[in-house]
């Protein structure tokens, strides 16, 4: 057992702490695990959870878990390995579940937006992009989705703090004018969220907003992305079928998926403008906008609240960050 995990059953023994809740020992844990590099906190994690078992053997008692096993979801989360992530947050709802009787724990929250990112990168041009993923980029990936995690379960916004008129990240003064303000439209909803109980306007208004984005992303410059995508040889003979795609002028009439498709064709070919670690994130909103259909809504029994609208959220102001001029010019 690690030197951690030795002192942390001392501690709990001498100042006889009830495991039954993690009220008390929970910080203590925290506490322990901290400085400690990745593969070591997924052994204390684990050396703990063996021990809390070994114990409700000799007690005949239940411990609550739950903790333990959000921590190692967490830590395979930034591992690349959605899988293993799954499985651990599943305990942790069980153990929540149990424990507290709700669904409302941040094992739950945080599973609604992972389970559909498993089906997602499953996708095929999604999978290539998913994979193609170096160790930097996978790791600005995972860390992005547990900052937006830790926004949502603190109840804060991140947020884009400048004026309409200075977002230069939009090129287009008419989008920006129409993206900017479902911006704000989303942000009272959410820095308002008690009174604006209205969460599926946000996670429309974000798909709006991606849908904008990439329209400037396409037309800007005369069309120079557009035509780098019309321009490659591969990306035309996949989709020779495809006349929208095939289209001398930007067809921003195409439906959002298919325009991030674009962007996805892109990046396979060495393009590079837009990190793959923000078309994901683009798709997961996609996804997400998606699923506001009533028969949807009642046949996957999908409900957005303030976590799930205030996470996507936090996505445009990453995405925002790679347009403006200064980071997407100097890219080819």
């Amino acid at each position: 057992m690690t030197r951690q995990a030795t002192k942390f059953f001392a501690t709990v023994n001498k100042l006889q702490i009830d495991l039954k809740t993690d009220r008390v020992w929970a910080p203590i844990a925290d506490y322990l695990s901290a400085g400690l590099s990745k593969d070591r906190q997924i052994k204390y994690w684990l050396e703990l959870d063996a021990e809390f078992k070994k114990r409700e053997k000799l007690t005949r008692s239940k411990y609550h878990k739950g903790l333990i096993y959000f921590k190692l979801a967490i830590l395979h989360l930034s591992n690349k390995t959605l899988k293993k992530c799954l499985k651990f947050l599943q305990l942790s709802k069980i153990e929540d579940h149990r424990t507290f009787q709700n669904n409302t724990t941040a094992s739950f929250q945080l599973e609604k937006i992972l389970r559909p990112l498993e089906n997602i990168v499953r996708e095929k041009s999604t999978k290539i992009i998913f994979e193609a993923l170096s160790s930097e980029l996978s790791e600005d990936f995972f860390n992005s989705l547990k900052q937006c995690h830790d926004y949502g379960a603190l109840g804060q916004i991140y947020q884009i703090t400048l004026p309409p008129d200075e977002w230069l990240f939009v090129s287009d003064e008419r989008i920006r004018k129409v993206v900017s303000s479902l911006y704000f439209e989303s942000l009272t909803i959410l820095a308002n969220n008690r009174v604006f109980n209205t969460f599926y306007s946000v996670v429309f208004n974000l798909g709006c907003i991606i849908d904008g984005l990439i329209d400037d992303i396409f037309t800007r410059n005369d069309q120079e992305v557009w035509n780098q995508f019309r321009n490659n040889k591969i990306i035309m003979e996949n989709h020779s079928s495809d006349k929208p795609m095939n289209s001398i002028k930007y067809p921003n009439y195409i439906t959002l998926d298919k325009k991030i498709e674009a962007l996805e064709a892109l990046s396979i070919q060495g393009f590079n403008r837009i990190p793959k670690t923000k078309i994901l994130q683009m798709r997961i909103i996609n996804n997400f906008r998606n699923l506001i259909h009533s028969e949807k809504i009642v046949k996957k029994e999908y409900a957005v609240n303030f976590y799930i609208a205030n996470f996507l959220f936090t996505f445009i102001a990453h995405i925002a960050h790679d347009l403006w001029p200064e980071n997407f010019d100097t890219k080819h």
